[in-house]
């Protein structure tokens, strides 16, 4: 018995169908990215609520990092004093609440790793945002700054995005770093290391010890550079601009 002639118009037809359907599914893919840091950008937390030395966190099983996310170029405006992670999402129109991620396992010390992330609405190797809130003891950002303590964060950071077949692209090669404040005013500037993140509020008090950098790597956007100067009410920031957590204008990495 002869086996059937393939029909070459279903063939091409068949073919065609397949590649529109690669092209939807590439065209419909999210940026992912791996949520993780190294020690080019570590997390430190005070030594106690009123004992500024800093010490890299370590692993407690427990989530201490979230991130926040948009594409790249949103405008952004800096997180307040005891605002919680909803009423800075309702500041930033644009902007997306993203996952937890816990510290890393001993030996590692000021690293997380949350792995692999999609970033909804960020399509696949596209350039995105991102803004870390991060907290110490306690449920997680919020019930921290509700109180006014042991909280910190840092950003917006630019990164690129994997996905579509692409790898995902590391934060740690952006992140610069976040510091974790123990006072009662958990936005007083820390004595932070060279390159890592900003913290603060328009009404906070000069830093008894102050540095600054640029923070970012090449080709990447990141907030990290210390004021010891109040800084102004806060405004949102033109696309294209990035605004260190105390108010002072930054440039662009190089």
């Amino acid at each position: 018995m002869k086996a059937p002639k393939l029909n070459l118009t279903h063939a091409l037809l068949g073919a065609a169908v397949l590649s529109a359907a690669a092209l939807a599914a590439s065209a419909s893919a999210q940026g992912t990215v791996l949520f993780q840091n190294d020690g080019r950008g570590l997390v430190y937390q005070w030594v106690g609520l009123t004992n500024s030395t800093l010490v890299p966190m370590a692993w407690d099983g427990l989530p201490h990092i979230q991130i926040a996310y948009a594409p790249a170029g949103t405008s952004y405006a800096r997180w307040q004093l005891g605002w919680t992670t909803d009423r800075w999402l309702s500041a930033n129109p644009g902007w997306t609440l993203g996952p937890t991620a816990n510290m890393a396992r001993p030996p590692s010390l000021g690293l997380f790793d949350g792995g692999t992330i999609s970033l909804n609405g960020i399509a696949a190797g596209s350039g995105a945002d991102y803004f870390i809130f991060a907290w110490g003891p306690g449920t997680n950002f919020d019930s921290c700054a509700s109180l006014g303590i042991w909280c910190g964060s840092a950003g917006p950071f630019t990164t690129l995005s994997g996905g579509g077949g692409q790898p995902p692209v590391s934060l740690a090669d952006s992140f610069t770093g976040v510091t974790i404040v123990g006072s009662t005013d958990c936005s007083a500037p820390a004595r932070l290391r060279e390159g890592r993140g900003s913290l603060g509020h328009p009404d906070a008090p000069p830093p008894t010890a102050s540095s600054s950098s640029s923070g970012a790597r090449a080709g990447l956007r990141g907030t990290s550079s210390i004021s010891g100067k109040p800084s102004v009410a806060p405004a949102p920031v033109a696309p294209g601009r990035s605004e260190g957590e105390i108010g002072r204008p930054q440039t662009k990495g190089r």
